[in-house]
């Protein structure tokens, strides 16, 4: 693949993860105007909002970031079947699953065109913490 349409498939992920973002927040803004605040949903919206950032910069932190999620959506996903109370298993958890799986294998296939900015601490450091909060919140309320 050349690197001129790796940086096209980057864009289009940049401008996916921002539409995600702004939905997002658009529905805490629908949610605030019923007095109700989802932080949740808002963590989750600054998370795509900063995954859409790096896209566009092709930030090296992308790689590890993706690498984190999907290894502990995985183990989400297998301990939440094999829960004892499980229900069964719908085809867009499956589906949302390999989109992830897939979008980072993208990355690590064409990690020799992400780079580092003078940004990168200032933007990868808050998603790590972000999706850790986001992600302990998300096990939490799936396992139990």
């Amino acid at each position: 693949m050349t690197k001129v349409k790796v940086r096209r498939f980057y864009t289009a992920f940049a401008v996916v993860f921002l539409v995600l973002s702004l939905l997002t927040f658009m529905n805490v803004a629908a949610a605030l105007r019923e007095g109700v605040f989802l932080w949740q949903a808002s963590l989750y919206g600054a998370i795509n909002a900063l995954v859409a950032y790096g896209f566009f910069s092709r930030e090296k932190w992308l790689l590890p970031i993706f690498i984190i999620n999907a290894g502990a959506n995985l183990f989400l996903f297998f301990m939440s079947v094999s829960a004892p109370n499980a229900a069964s298993v719908e085809p867009f958890t499956l589906l949302a699953l390999s989109t992830m799986v897939a979008i980072g294998l993208f990355v690590y296939y064409t990690r020799d065109t992400l780079r580092n900015t003078s940004w990168s601490i200032y933007t990868g450091g808050p998603l790590f913490l972000l999706w850790v909060s986001a992600f302990s919140y998300t096990t939490l309320l799936t396992l139990n």
